[in-house]
């Protein structure tokens, strides 16, 4: 019996546990978003960018790379629901850059310096880079 009431108390204590340490989710309002993509003689590199309002009001600059994993420009996700002129790319020499604007409200997860977005293209990590 004592077995049981011990493996009872174990188990409600680690399931509490778990939930102190899992990441709350929160939305955030993505500003604007923008990826790079370079190509060259030596390879490519791919880029992100994002300017973000965090719940509290504070505003964000975010940045990814390709080589970090789970980088690319945030999806809206009405896509059909934008305005036509709110994504402009341009070229200079090998590097082409495409921005939007207006993009949405995200879910969003926080640990330490880097944000988890969840966009319709996958789960996104960035790194806060500072402000705007």
């Amino acid at each position: 019996m004592r077995k049981v009431s011990a493996l009872l108390c174990f188990c409600s204590l680690w399931c509490c546990g778990a939930k102190t340490f899992a990441a709350d989710k929160f939305q955030v309002q993505v500003v604007e978003t923008s990826g790079s993509i370079t190509i060259s003689k030596l390879g490519g590199s791919v880029t992100a960018s994002a300017k973000i309002i965090l719940p509290n009001g504070d505003h964000a600059d975010l940045f990814c790379n390709a080589i970090d994993g789970n980088c690319a420009k945030i999806d809206p996700s009405a896509p059909e629901k934008m305005r036509p002129d709110a994504t402009t790319c341009s070229t200079f020499g090998d590097e082409t850059i495409c921005t939007t604007r207006d993009v949405g409200n995200f879910s969003a997860t926080r640990k330490g310096n880097y944000l988890t977005i969840e966009a319709p293209n996958g789960k996104l990590r960035f790194k806060i880079v500072g402000s705007w």
